[in-house]
């Protein structure tokens, strides 16, 4: 990539922006003057501190006019603890870069936002109370170093979320009850965490979930689930401290076809409806 041009030198941070119809191609520059530059675009404001190298930190490509930003895979360090006001943004992707810190507030704040991919940075902190990310459908924040509870606000105004995925973090507590709200959610990894208690029932009664991810936690017992039955096709408890007999509950699970319990302290013999099964491996 070639240099930026001398202006970009004395300006915090240069925008430059190419119009291509309904895409914008923008490139981020940095100076030793700190970092904040609202767009050229009405619509858009960026602000971002301390990003590094000094000179080209950063390429996103898709756009303020198609609400995308994506950063991939660039060997970037720097901290988020800046503002994020991108108001019409519906697409964030910062997966597999070395971005630190604590998240800005304003990330879980923006109203149009549907897809919000961190995951395989080093973030941390804890999750805020209140979010409000009322057009989420897939939340990534696996393999970062957030820790606490997991946010129940995840599934107060982003009901209509299909994928969430926690991994490979340092996060404690229960699974919140307010997740009985995602009624749309199809995917839930929360698996490498500090989880613990009984794996809520609810969960299994939600209505399009399909795979569910609880590996290598500290979860207790896995609550009955009565008569009803169950979409889910994959449940992964391996790993965790599960202990007594096995539920006999897998007539309820019709579609389940894949079912790792190893490494807990189950004890007693096999249930019937598992044992019997013929898709249920093991």
């Amino acid at each position: 990539m070639s240099s930026p041009p001398p202006q970009a030198q004395d300006l915090a941070v240069s925008v430059l922006s190419s119009n291509f119809g309904d895409a914008w191609l923008v490139i981020l520059y940095r100076s030793e003057k700190g970092a904040r530059e609202a767009g050229s675009n009405s619509l858009f404001f960026l602000e971002w501190a301390n990003l590094r190298p000094s000179n080209i930190f950063w390429v996103i490509a898709g756009g303020f006019l198609n609400d995308e930003i994506e950063l991939r895979n660039e060997p970037t360090n720097s901290s988020s603890s800046a503002s994020f006001n991108c108001y019409q943004l519906k697409t964030l992707n910062l997966t597999g870069n070395f971005l630190s810190g604590p998240l800005p507030i304003s990330v879980f704040h923006l109203p149009r936002l549907e897809v919000l991919d961190l995951s395989s940075n080093d973030f941390n902190g804890a999750f805020p109370v209140r979010i409000n990310l009322p057009a989420l459908r897939e939340l990534d924040f696996s393999g970062n170093h957030f820790h606490g509870p997991i946010p129940a606000g995840i599934c107060v105004n982003s009901t209509g979320v299909r994928v969430i995925k926690l991994a490979v973090n340092s996060l404690n507590g229960s699974i919140p009850p307010e997740f009985e709200n995602c009624k749309f959610l199809e995917h839930l990894c929360l698996a490498s965490n500090l989880l613990s208690g009984a794996i809520p029932e609810f969960l299994f009664h939600l209505p399009r979930l399909g795979t569910l991810d609880l590996q290598y936690n500290m979860f207790t017992s896995i609550t009955e689930i009565g008569n009803s039955s169950s979409h889910i096709t994959s449940l992964d408890v391996a790993s965790n401290q599960l202990f007594g007999n096995l539920p006999d509950f897998f007539c309820n699970f019709p579609n389940l076809t894949h079912f790792p319990v190893q490494s807990n302290r189950f004890s007693g013999g096999i249930p019937s409806s598992l044992r019997n099964s013929p898709a249920i491996t093991y």
